[in-house]
């Protein structure tokens, strides 16, 4: 085999550093999101502590660190602190944190911390990605078709129902045969649904290049729903996937003891979004606000 070139072998030892780079400055933004919403000034006196472990998506851990878990760590409330270990990270699928090793890792994150509340956010990746485009009819075939839904119901009532609805019971499974193994097997588990986002084409930071986002755009474009003469339709055909997403957890919620669903949806105003998926700084507050008075009520 023929040696590597000195040209070669002068810019492999770089790209190795600025690869390697990525992971570390990974963990190491994830270590000054905790540490910078763990400080608090000054406060009246805390009456309860109570200890959290979480696994979840990007409303669990966004940049910047706003996010609902930063929210909860950054103030006392009501007497009330958050000591939250969690393992969430955006991106994040119902599949990976159900079935995939990351359950190892919440397990270890049960053992090691032996919470007094367990908080889950997950879905919106999945149902804002290829998922979307698959269930949506083309606009051209609805409007040359009465009666034709812009959504396939027996795909969204399959995805959500049976798919989602499937890998949330299995969560809670899972969850509570690890929790009666710690010894804390009633503790509250929380879940929450989204909001009713806008598919307006904002990503992430503008979405430019790189950058994450738009996640709802695209397949409504290629599907043939215009940005600016479709604008209502979109926004009607977004609501219909959030609220048969938030139907089917209240109806787990209600089959499961110490289970509570979160409901989100009417809590943001348009002004509130950041993009298509994700609140503003203020979005969120709101939010959080929400799932810390369910868990002032359930703990």
């Amino acid at each position: 085999m023929p040696k590597p070139s000195k040209r070669t072998r002068r810019h492999s030892a770089p790209a190795r550093r600025a690869r390697d780079r990525i992971p570390a400055m990974g963990q190491e933004f994830e270590s000054q999101r905790i540490r910078a919403f763990e400080r608090r000034g000054p406060e009246a006196g805390i009456q309860r502590t109570v200890k959290v472990a979480a696994e979840g998506d990007s409303w669990f851990s966004y940049f910047p660190a706003y996010d609902i878990l930063a929210c909860l760590r950054h103030k006392t409330w009501n007497g009330w602190e958050y000591k939250i270990k969690d393992r969430a990270r955006a991106g994040a699928l119902l599949n990976d944190m159900v079935y995939g090793r990351d359950m190892i890792e919440t397990y270890q994150l049960l053992e090691e911390n032996r919470p007094d509340v367990f908080l889950f956010s997950g879905g919106g990746n999945d149902i804002a990605g290829q998922e979307l485009f698959v269930m949506l009819y083309n606009k051209r075939a609805v409007d040359m078709h009465s009666g034709l839904p812009e959504i396939n119901k027996s795909i969204l009532k399959g995805l959500v129902a049976e798919v989602f609805g499937q890998a949330y019971q299995d969560l809670i499974g899972l969850l509570r045969f690890k929790l009666t193994q710690i010894g804390k097997p009633n503790i509250p588990i929380l879940f929450h649904g989204y909001d009713y986002a806008i598919p307006d084409g904002r990503g992430w930071g503008g979405g430019l290049g790189p950058l994450p986002g738009p996640w709802l755009d695209p397949s409504l474009s290629r599907k043939g729903y215009d940005r600016q003469t479709d604008k209502a339709l979109r926004r009607t055909i977004v609501r219909e996937l959030i609220d048969a997403f938030n139907d089917m957890l209240a109806g787990i919620a209600r089959t499961h003891h110490d289970t509570h669903y979160v409901n989100f949806r009417g809590v943001l105003l348009d002004k509130d979004w950041g993009n298509e998926l994700h609140p503003t700084e203020g979005g969120f507050m709101k939010v959080a606000t929400e799932m810390e008075e369910t868990i002032h009520a359930v703990v």
